[in-house]
């Protein structure tokens, strides 16, 4: 089976299903278009504190405005959850992209930008 991460603060995303270990993985991409840099600096803190500096390695400003896709690991669910607290106005905006353990990480309603 898995565990279904719910948000106590308000229905930010959907549930997300994550896999019985302890280490998941965690694909992003920026897809902003009119400030990728900003969105990958918002973005790098969060990853800092969920995995780590060293989790930032490639993740540059060359690699936000590309879209291409960074890949990281974070070892258990509570910094999974700090990973997506840190994030969520990236994502409610849509100016970036997340999957973690293969499943994308989706807002919970349609926002407006």
């Amino acid at each position: 089976m898995g565990q279904v991460l719910q948000f106590p603060h308000g229905p930010a995303f959907r549930p997300i299903r994550l896999c019985d270990t302890v280490r998941h993985t965690v694909w992003v991409r920026v897809v902003d278009r009119e400030d990728p840099e900003q969105a990958r600096w918002f973005l790098q803190f969060g990853i800092q504190r969920a995995a780590s500096f060293g989790s930032l390695d490639g993740f540059t400003d060359e690699a936000a405005r590309g879209r291409e896709w960074h890949m990281f690991k974070i070892r258990g669910l509570r910094l999974t959850r700090r990973f997506l607290r840190d994030i969520e106005p990236l994502v409610l905006t849509r100016r970036i992209e997340v999957e973690i353990d293969n499943v994308r990480v989706r807002p919970a309603v349609a926002h407006a930008a």
